[in-house]
């Protein structure tokens, strides 16, 4: 990537100020729909922050190059900075020089670092003070600048265990020239916890930024990697390989990418639920998964994973094997899977039978019924219900799947938001409409997914020496 398209990648990417109504629906429909994600092992539980969609514009941008190309297009711009992650340190790049604090009602936030560069700008904050049994999740993140414009979160996440919160928050590059900012974060008021926060519900906390770093900051080395996985022929759609590595005091950070051939194939993310890796002597070597990139079902916009290697002590080289890889297909054209007869006026408990098997990327999807429902009343707005179709389907040879429908008929109704929930054996994924629900030949189709795709991957990493 030249520094031409970097600046007019970021030029874009500031130039993209979605209204607040289109923001707060656009979270509202994201935290309702279903998200299928596990801790990782030996790590701590996070809840992560949703992607905006104001990201699509630079994931498209970003699609005119590979990952490989993207990190080769970088190699030597990075560093590592324990807590916040790759930096790109160089004289624009902004810092923290010291944390700043709030006390509200007993509790305390302290932003401990901030860093912004020419890609982005990552908070890492601590709230201390808590009641211990405090269910505050404040995952609503913001940074307020000082003409009023307001920074959405890009990715990141926080926990809450013993009523401390750690977050780290990743956001938007600061506009040229801004150097002050205040962080916002607020419990969601739409969560069902909220009542059992007993906790100050918001912050606001002011912090200045300069090129002055502070006195402590350690900088490690990034060094790059050439490893990249074997894999069974049928496994061969997706390529995954270690890019580069950062040696730490207790372990590795190894950064990878991955590499997908099939054209609807968006994103891909390690099950951390089925990695293991071995050294040459065949010990397992534990391993975390790395909070400074990764979500916990490992999915990002550029096909990047980190990971850590929590040990120095082992006998190279590591042999790292992966069984399941999350998906991400998005299907721009739409995939019709079933239609149906909803007749001149569905009603609520309107019912019909589907009993169809079809076919969705390899998948075998069944499709049991539709039926017509309503809009609990706790989510009803501006006191008027909409109604729906929950589409119920039984997970045949799909593991983990969860898809994004949407369903036309007649009429002028449109699609509002949809939930979804996948359970034991059954899910409904509910399209809520306004303007009332299509009717007359009803066709039902796919147009995103997420699922597990089984496989069996082989990376096999060898540390750098000493003196790269």
């Amino acid at each position: 990537m030249t520094k031409s398209l970097e600046n007019k990648i970021n030029d874009a990417v500031q130039s993209v100020e979605p209204s607040p109504e289109f923001t707060e629906t656009l979270w509202k429909e994201i935290r309702a729909a279903s998200q299928i994600a596990h801790a990782p092992r030996r790590a701590p539980r996070w809840r992560w922050l949703p992607i905006t969609a104001v990201i699509a514009l630079l994931a498209v941008i970003l699609l005119i190059v590979s990952p490989q190309q993207v990190w080769a297009s970088l190699r030597g711009l990075f560093d590592f900075l324990p807590g916040i992650g790759l930096v790109q340190d160089d004289q624009t790049t902004l810092y923290l020089y010291e944390p700043v604090s709030l006390e509200q009602n007993g509790a305390t936030l302290t932003i401990d670092q901030v860093v912004s560069d020419a890609n982005q700008t990552v908070v890492s904050y601590r709230i201390d003070g808590l009641p211990n049994e405090s269910h505050c999740s404040y995952n609503i993140n913001h940074l307020l600048l000082p003409d009023g414009k307001k920074l959405l979160p890009t990715g990141g996440g926080l926990s809450n265990e013993g009523g401390i919160v750690q977050a780290r928050i990743q956001f938007f590059a600061l506009p040229e020239g801004v150097t002050q900012a205040t962080l916002y974060t607020a419990v969601d008021p739409d969560d069902p916890e909220l009542s059992a926060c007993g906790a100050p519900k918001e912050w606001k906390v002011d912090f200045t930024l300069s090129t002055t770093k502070p006195a402590d900051m350690e900088l490690l080395p990034v060094v790059e990697s050439t490893a990249e996985s074997t894999a069974e022929a049928e496994d061969t759609a997706v390529k995954i390989s270690i890019d580069k590595s950062v040696a730490l005091d207790d372990g590795y950070i190894l950064y990878g990418s991955f590499q997908l051939s099939n054209p609807y194939w968006q994103g891909a993310g390690i099950d951390f639920r089925t990695i293991t890796v071995r050294d040459a002597a065949g010990r397992e070597i534990p391993l975390e998964q790395e909070d400074v990139l990764s979500s916990p079902n490992g999915l990002t916009d550029d096909n990047v994973f980190a990971i850590k290697v929590a040990a120095r002590d082992f006998t190279p080289p590591l042999r790292l094997h992966v069984q399941n890889l999350w998906i991400m297909a998005v299907y721009t054209e739409g995939i019709p899977v079933f239609s149906f007869d909803a007749g001149p006026d569905p009603h609520v408990g309107q019912n019909w039978e589907i009993n169809k098997e079809v076919d969705v990327d390899g998948i075998q999807i069944y499709f049991r019924d539709v039926e017509v429902v309503e809009e609990p009343t706790d989510q009803g707005r501006d006191d008027s219900l909409e109604k729906g179709y929950a589409i119920t389907v039984t997970q045949s040879s799909a593991q983990n799947f969860s898809g994004g429908y949407s369903c036309e008929g007649q009429g002028e109704g449109r699609p509002d938001y949809g939930t979804a929930g996948p359970s034991s054996e059954l899910y409904p994924f509910i399209l809520y409409y306004s303007g009332g629900l299509p009717y007359g030949s009803v066709t039902c189709s796919i147009f995103d997914a997420h699922f597990l795709l089984p496989g069996s991957w082989e990376i096999e990493w060898q540390p750098p020496l000493a003196e790269e």
